[in-house]
Parts: C-alpha cells; sequence; structure tokens
C-alpha cells in the first residue's frame, strides 16, 4: 500500500518506529523523500513518550512515569538505535582494526563495552527524566528525538558506507545536503517551538557532535555504518537532554 504524497512518512516510521506498518511498501526513491520527515517523527515519538511519562508521574508516581518512558521508548522503536550503540561500543572497544572492528559490529551478542553502555544510558536517560520538571518533559523528550533523528543525516552524507550493502547504504548513495540541510531547518523550527530561544543551544551541540563523530568514525571505522548512525541518534538524543536538564533543573 502506497501513501501518494505521504509515502515518504511511512517510509520514515518504517525506518525509524517499529510500528505495525508492515503492509507499507517503499521503493529505492522514497528513502530520500523519506529524509525531511526524520525530525518530525522524531519529535512524534518525544510527544508520545512525554504524553505516557506525564500520565504514570500524575496517575501513580514520579518513579513510574520515568520508566513508563524507558519502557515505551524500547516498544515504539524496537530499541534499534541502543542495539547500535551497545554493538559500537562492542567494535570500538573490542577491535584492533577496522576490519575487526566491523566484524565485531556485525555479532549480535552483546560483549562488556555493549553491556555497560547500555546500563549507562538507560541511567543517564531515567537521571535527565527525574531531575526536569514534570513541565518539562515534553519540550525535553520532542526536542531530544528530533535532535537525534536529524545528526545521523550530515554523518551520513559526509563519510562512505564502509560495508559492501545496507539500507543505510543505499539512502547514502542519493543524500545530497540541499535534503540534510531542509531536515536540519525543521529540526531548528522544533527546537525553537519547544524551547524557545534556549532551544538555538542544540545548533552548536549538533554541530559539535557530527564533527566528533566523522573524525573518530573516519579514523576507526573508515566510513560508517548503520549501527554507527544509531549510536550518533542515541548521542544527539542524550547530550540534547543533558543539556536541557542542566538549564532547566
Amino acid at each position: 500500500m502506497r501513501w501518494g504524497p505521504l509515502h515518504g512518512l511511512g517510509t520514515a516510521l518504517q525506518l525509524l518506529t517499529r510500528l505495525p506498518l508492515a503492509d507499507l511498501d517503499y521503493e529505492e526513491g522514497d528513502l530520500l523523500e523519506s529524509v525531511p520527515w526524520y525530525p518530525l517523527v522524531g519529535a512524534g515519538i518525544g510527544l508520545a513518550l512525554a504524553g505516557l511519562g506525564v500520565l504514570g508521574v500524575k496517575a501513580i508516581a514520579p518513579a513510574v512515569g520515568v520508566v513508563l518512558v524507558l519502557a515505551a521508548e524500547a516498544l515504539f522503536t524496537g530499541a534499534l538505535h541502543d542495539d547500535a550503540a551497545a554493538d559500537v561500543a562492542d567494535g570500538l572497544g573490542g577491535g584492533r582494526d577496522i576490519v575487526s572492528r566491523l566484524r565485531i559490529m556485525k555479532d549480535s551478542s552483546v560483549g562488556a563495552y555493549g553491556a555497560l553502555t547500555l546500563i549507562l544510558l538507560t541511567a543517564m536517560r531515567a537521571a535527565c527524566l527525574w531531575e526536569l520538571p514534570l513541565g518539562k518533559w515534553v519540550p525535553a523528550l520532542v526536542l531530544a528525538h528530533a535532535v537525534g533523528r536529524t545528526v545521523m543525516l550530515p554523518v551520513m552524507r559526509v563519510l562512505p558506507y564502509a560495508r559492501a550493502e545496507g539500507v543505510a547504504g543505499d539512502l547514502m548513495a542519493g543524500l545530497d545536503w540541499r535534503r540534510v540541510g531542509l531536515s536540519a531547518g525543521i529540526c531548528t523550527v522544533i527546537a525553537l517551538a519547544a524551547a524557545g530561544w534556549w532551544g538555538l543551544l542544540v545548533v552548536p551541540l549538533s554541530v559539535a557532535l557530527v564533527v566528533g563523530f566523522v573524525r573518530l568514525y573516519r579514523a576507526q571505522l573508515g566510513g560508517v555504518t548503520g549501527d554507527a548512525l544509531g549510536a550518533v541518534c542515541i548521542a544527539g538524543e542524550l547530550l540534547t537532554m543533558l543539556l536541557l536538564t542542566a538549564i532547566w533543573h
């Protein structure tokens, strides 16, 4: 089934969430049309998580709301990017060269570096939510998830694909700066809407994050993979939450 002019949205939802959209099909060109939807899908995820979390806090207790956000995020996204971050941690931590790092990242098992990364990521998310005023959960989660899905794109545009094939490689083949810039512009609008002028602080943060990951991946992996991009997403999400927590707590 096709969504007509909105099939880019359908493709973005398929790639970035685990919503039941199995009956939607996408073609190669749809991957590029999905790019401007990345920050909007991220913002939608953040809004849904915040709504469930606030409901949990008001109906039961603050700790329940925090756990509900974490559980819902894993459910909505299939923990896709968390798994990616764990794979990257294992690869960079345990590999001696590019070949061995990529091989470790492709292994489905989780090693010590990956397990520790998952524990710390979960703990840091919970700590940010616990310290943020309840009234700031919506803007913080909306902006964090929008930024996370957006910062992947310039990394994707700058670096070559490090493997022979994959969905990320198919997307990277046609990705241009116009689409990356459009996505960044949409994310900036979301930042202003969610956090006012404070939201613009995510711009230099995002630029620094992208530059850092480009240098890291070029040196350690010789390019980028789907897992590497997922780790960028998680980093963008978490750093935004940390920034807003420092401002608003």
